[in-house]
């Protein structure tokens, strides 16, 4: 599950699939876009709470994923920050409950983040620049395919030279899950000294 804060509800009113493309969706997408419809919030106005974590906590158990991704911890616009935290507060309540233990992962947005680990993302950037064109109402405050592209770029200066693009995360274990992400954000930075 991908949790974004931003623009769901923009991007579901910009692109509303008709009947006939949303018949061809995999069942898993559709179910994965209503779920991340109803956490829904208002733009710039993400704050992280018990009552969203639950919620995040409920979508991820209802539909068992391998993996969730979420905003890393140093991203600059708050409403990622504040998704970063719920989503983190909501897999400690799915991981306490110890139904599922899906993969926890944070991505970048807008700024590096701490990583462990990188993927080569050369033959999907055209692909990635057409998904991020359907945030046309982002897009006419900034250009973030670019920026995005900027940063894909940047994570290629440690690796082959073959690689063009690549995208940063930062996979946690179940043991890092069991301390607050602010800890888990401080013990991140540690592992660059």
């Amino acid at each position: 599950i991908p949790f974004h804060p931003r623009r769901t509800t923009t991007m579901l009113q910009e692109y509303t699939p008709s009947a006939t493309e949303s018949d061809d969706l995999p069942r898993d997408v559709m179910e994965l876009a209503l779920a991340i419809a109803e956490i829904s919030e208002p733009d710039r106005g993400l704050e992280q709470s018990e009552g969203l974590a639950e919620r995040i906590a409920e979508a991820i158990i209802r539909l068992a994923p391998a993996s969730v991704f979420f905003p890393g911890p140093m991203e600059i616009h708050p409403d990622h920050r504040a998704a970063g935290f719920a989503v983190w507060a909501g897999l400690q309540q799915v991981y306490q409950q110890n139904l599922i233990k899906p993969l926890a992962i944070a991505y970048e947005i807008s700024v590096q983040n701490p990583i462990n680990f990188c993927i080569d993302s050369t033959g999907e950037k055209a692909g990635k620049e057409a998904v991020m064109a359907v945030y046309a109402s982002q897009n006419s405050e900034n250009n973030y395919p670019e920026l995005v592209i900027a940063l894909n770029k940047t994570r290629t200066l440690s690796l082959a030279p073959e690689v063009g693009y690549a995208e940063g995360f930062f996979q946690f274990s179940e043991k890092d899950l069991g301390i607050p992400l602010r800890a888990m954000t401080h013990h991140m930075i540690n592992l660059y000294q």
